[in-house]
């Protein structure tokens, strides 16, 4: 109220200096109603003061709404992140597994290999040291393996067997070469006494032991021969019987 009165007051001020000082007119103006003109500032007030409510309101509901969206927000990023780090943890356990399951399995093939070349080693170190004459064939009869005694033994090195037709060519008889040659691939094992050629004496009685190599389709491959010079032993049985004749 004592804001309106001053306002009023002023205004009439203002016009009286406007107007060449006119008494009249600032009596006329004091005069007027000034209920209806506070009525009319007061609801100008009104209005500027729920103005700045809703305006505060607005403020207040722009920086919680949008501060509350964005939490919201974040969380959702932060849940779908962390179900997305598990899903990866859980993809890099199982392929880690699966890797360490390969690696064991290389492993253990891998000794199983080395126990493998190991004995190999070991079997041709004895097959090579052997003191009886030891042959590899292929199931033609082509030599693909000799020892060191079979090679002091017929004095042939492989090419040179394999060049005269295969280890049943230095038998005596043929016959006797193709015998031994058709059993051992119809499954059979032989062992005998038999003459062979050898390089530097003409003939020499051995005790030969023939057997097949089968693959694990049972199919043969190959055939192994170990042969024992019996030539001076047979030549001291002769001549003992001769003895015992003569006596």
């Amino acid at each position: 109220m004592l804001l309106t009165c001053i306002l009023h007051r002023y205004v009439c001020s203002l016009l009286a200096i406007s107007i060449n000082k006119d008494t009249r007119f600032i009596n006329l103006l004091k005069n007027l109603d000034l209920g209806v003109l506070f009525w009319v500032i007061s609801v100008v007030s009104i209005i500027a003061v729920l103005l700045r409510l809703l305006y505060r309101k607005l403020i207040l509901q722009g920086s919680v709404y949008p501060k509350q969206l964005h939490d919201q927000t974040l969380e959702v990023v932060i849940n779908e992140t962390h179900r997305n780090l598990i899903e990866i943890k859980s993809l890099i356990d199982n392929k880690t597994t699966k890797l360490e399951d390969t690696i064991n399995q290389l492993h253990n093939e891998l000794r199983k290999q080395l126990q493998f070349k190991e004995s190999l080693l070991f079997l041709f170190k004895v097959f090579e040291e052997a003191s009886e004459a030891i042959c590899v064939t292929d199931s033609d009869g082509k030599l693909t393996e000799i020892n060191k005694a079979f090679l002091k033994l017929f004095g042939y090195s492989i090419d040179e067997l394999n060049a005269a037709g295969g280890l049943f060519t230095q038998f005596v008889t043929s016959e006797v070469g193709q015998e031994i040659h058709n059993l051992i691939l119809n499954g059979y094992s032989w062992k005998g006494e038999v003459e062979m050629h050898v390089r530097h004496s003409n003939l020499i009685q051995i005790q030969l032991y023939a057997e097949a190599i089968e693959n694990q389709t049972n199919q043969i491959i190959g055939i192994v021969f170990i042969v024992t010079d019996v030539t001076k032993h047979k030549q001291i049985e002769g001549k003992n019987s001769g003895l015992r004749l003569w006596n």
